[in-house]
């Protein structure tokens, strides 16, 4: 659904992914970000159930999110 690639101080706040078709929040190659008061939301039995997917990133905060997969 959102992907934050190769960027820097990124906030991320206040968003809701329901049943992704792909991957709901993926995060990579990136410095500075944030991800604040999300809610990320796959029924059970949906095939995608990863909530935030992170790889090659530094300094990353995540809080205060509502993950249901």
């Amino acid at each position: 659904a959102l992907e934050i690639i190769n960027c820097r101080r990124v906030k991320l706040s206040g968003i809701t992914s329901l049943n992704s078709q792909g991957v709901h929040v993926k995060i990579v190659f990136s410095q500075y970000v944030t991800v604040s008061n999300i809610k990320i939301i796959a029924p059970e039995e949906s095939p995608n159930t990863d909530g935030i997917n992170m790889g090659a990133s530094q300094y990353v905060d995540i809080h205060d999110c509502n993950i249901q997969t």
